[in-house]
């Protein structure tokens, strides 16, 4: 019980044992099926069991369901359709979450480290250009929006990590 966090007292403790008694030796399969589909356990294992459903349909799955409930929805999947694709083919081509797929964790190492290579460049292009058109010195928008781009990412994985209780 330590090991799924649950807390429990004496008082529980001792009436699970004094159920256990009035049933003596033998627990009946009806009883104990009824007890394991309402207890924690059976809980962690359909919540594993929809985590290993997800990772199996991987991330094809997310990109064939269009259009969305949302027009915001719809909006945000049109302007990431770009990123999400080419992702999709080079790096999403074997989802190494499952098992078999293992061994491709290196291609898929290899082709997002290119990847963000080429969204960084990219990026910096697009700024400078902005910048220019606009008329904001590269430098300034060096320090400012590329500074602030850059960290964005860093902030929102930590409020992930900060939710989950993981956080320092």
């Amino acid at each position: 019980l330590d090991a799924l966090e649950l807390s429990y007292s004496e008082e529980e403790l001792t009436h699970a044992q004094d159920e256990l008694k009035e049933c003596g030796t033998r627990i009946p399969f009806k009883a104990f099926t009824d007890w394991y589909e309402s207890s924690v356990f059976w809980e962690k294992k359909n919540k594993d069991a929809e985590q290993m459903a997800e990772s199996a349909e991987g991330i094809w799955g997310d990109l064939y369901d269009f259009p969305k409930d949302t027009a915001l929805a719809n909006f945000m999947y049109i302007v990431t359709a770009p990123i999400t694709f080419t992702l999709a083919l080079t790096v999403g081509i074997r989802d190494v979450r499952i098992p078999g797929n293992e061994g491709w964790c290196y291609w898929v190492f290899v082709m997002s480290i290119i990847w963000i290579g080429v969204y960084a460049y990219l990026l910096v292009d697009w700024i400078q250009t902005i910048g220019v058109t606009v008329g904001i010195p590269s430098v300034v928008m060096g320090l400012t929006i590329l500074a602030a781009g850059t960290s964005v990412p860093d902030l929102l994985s930590s409020v992930v990590v900060a939710k989950d209780g993981k956080g320092d």
